[in-house]
């Protein structure tokens, strides 16, 4: 419990400073993802807001419910993933993503640079270990 209260102590100082930088962040990481999906032409869609969201490899323009998940591209993601995880941005393995307060446009940056890469070669056959896999 302590550790609860010292970090909402910390999101709230300032009026809330720190959490309405990483909510801004994460909407940056969040669209960038999807401007990179547009431009290598792979369909994905980053549901969420802010510092959390996850990324769906679908064709669908908007998830209106958990079913809408059912139509992810499963494989999309597993090679995602492991490719993400090659160029040093670790994902929650279902797709998930989380920004702190201490990710800044220096990290956005940095991890949009190697999403961006690993959109260029998501398509292409991935041997990923079994161990790598849940």
């Amino acid at each position: 419990l302590a550790a609860a209260d010292a970090t909402l102590r910390e999101l709230s100082r300032d009026d809330g400073a720190a959490l309405r930088a990483a909510n801004r962040h994460g909407e940056a990481l969040r669209r960038g993802i999807e401007e990179l999906g547009r431009k290598h032409g792979v369909p994905v869609l980053a549901s969420g807001f802010g510092a959390a969201f996850a990324v769906h490899f679908t064709e669908k323009a908007e998830l209106k419910d958990y079913r809408d998940t059912f139509a992810d591209n499963k494989e999309r993601l597993r090679r995602f993933l492991y490719r993400a995880l090659q160029e040093g941005v670790i994902v929650v393995p279902d797709g998930r993503f989380y920004v702190s307060a201490v990710h800044g446009e220096r990290e956005i940056e940095q991890a949009l640079d190697a999403l961006d890469r690993v959109f260029a070669t998501l398509d292409q056959t991935v041997d990923v270990p079994a161990s790598v896999e849940r």
